[in-house]
């Protein structure tokens, strides 16, 4: 990983939002919409926290204690920026439920392995 070894990383503009989700919270959603009967429709499984990316690789240096720097706009500006920013509202509406690994949790866990 570049972060550790302390090389640049270099992005788009890294305004893009995303939404991070722990893969395990991901299977604890998948099993719980097996249980339920009510469940209808499309529901989305995210975390709810959508932040740019750069807060995402800022975060991310953080945790890796990294002196790597983050440039921006290496790549140029994408004429269409995608957004990930789902509604978890009928995830907690059906299944009383959200995600409960932080996307630093989830990094040390990830770390760990």
């Amino acid at each position: 990983m570049l972060f550790q070894k302390g090389e640049p990383l270099h992005l788009s503009a890294g305004s893009q939002k995303w939404n991070y989700t722990y893969v395990d919270d991901i299977a604890v959603a998948f099993y719980k919409f097996g249980i339920c009967k009510s469940v209808k429709g499309i529901i989305n499984v995210a975390s709810g926290d959508g932040r740019r990316l750069f807060e995402y690789m800022t975060e991310l240096r953080g945790i890796l204690n990294s002196k790597s720097r983050i440039e921006c706009d290496i790549l140029g500006e994408q004429d269409n920026i995608h957004n990930i920013e789902p509604s978890v509202s009928k995830l907690r509406d059906f299944l009383g439920w959200l995600p409960q690994t932080t996307f630093r949790e989830g990094i040390r866990k990830r770390l760990e392995l």
